[in-house]
């Protein structure tokens, strides 16, 4: 399966409970929202409107800050991901939200200079297999910004896993809409590569017992200095990292300014 087709097919499979992931997926809109509006105010003030939401999964990001006023633009290359996304805008009433099917990899044309904010959270960018992807992807998100106007984007914190190399990822059970939930993700490394297969399970105790749903896809874990180096080459400034600690998202956020010329 090509690297297309592979993320294609995890998040196909995973967007219909996505929102399991969350403990309450509708809070988390609402306050992932807020602190990504107070990042855009506190760096190019409220200027800031038109937004480009370039791996909008099931609009964890979309809704929230088109509630919050944006002009939103929402794009992702699952289907099923976008279909659903489109249904929980209506729920909120949003119904100005532009979605779309797309490749980030390979932008649409006719965006170039568009948008005041582009953003890409929760760790899209793993799915980019080889180095030449992620390039691609952030010189698509430089040329779609106008000129001043800012990236963001979140990626997990790979640090010190691309050396440890971790078999699976911390399990969280709680639960979720009255119902008893665990999530969590197993990780097998590739022999001498930063790449993983992650086999993503979310079990589910219902009325006769427990349901395990999973799906699985390949990743690459990039470090922030990769991550810094490809947004540096597409030609932004004012790169900064913040750890969650400095700006209360639950990732590791990049910020960057497509300079005037």
């Amino acid at each position: 399966m090509s690297a297309l087709n592979d993320a294609v097919d995890f998040y196909n499979k995973l967007s219909s409970r996505y929102h399991l992931v969350y403990p309450d997926w509708k809070a988390t809109i609402t306050a992932q929202a807020e602190i990504l509006s107070r990042l855009i105010r506190a760096t190019i003030g409220g200027a800031g409107r038109r937004l480009f939401d370039c791996a909008c999964g099931i609009g964890t990001q979309a809704i929230g800050l088109a509630s919050n006023g944006y002009d939103v633009t929402a794009m992702d290359i699952s289907r099923r991901a976008v279909a659903r996304a489109r249904r929980e805008a209506r729920k909120w009433d949003l119904r100005t939200i532009q979605f779309a099917v797309g490749d980030m990899r390979r932008m649409p044309d006719g965006l170039a200079k568009t948008f005041d904010v582009v953003i890409c959270c929760d760790n899209p960018l793993a799915h980019m297999l080889e180095v030449q992807e992620l390039k691609n992807s952030i010189q698509g998100m430089y040329s779609s910004l106008r000129e001043g106007g800012l990236l963001l984007l979140s990626s997990r914190d790979y640090e010190s896993a691309v050396v440890e190399r971790p078999t699976c990822s911390p399990v969280r059970h709680r639960l979720v809409q009255n119902r008893e939930t665990i999530v969590f993700q197993l990780w097998d490394w590739e022999e001498d590569e930063p790449i993983y297969n992650n086999m993503h399970f979310i079990i589910q105790k219902g009325r006769y017992g427990w349901k395990t749903h999973q799906t699985a896809g390949r990743m690459r874990a990039y470090t922030q200095s990769e991550i810094s180096a490809a947004v540096r080459e597409a030609g932004f400034e004012k790169i900064d990292w913040k750890n969650p600690d400095q700006s209360g998202y639950f990732q590791p956020v990049l910020m960057a300014v497509r300079p005037n010329r």
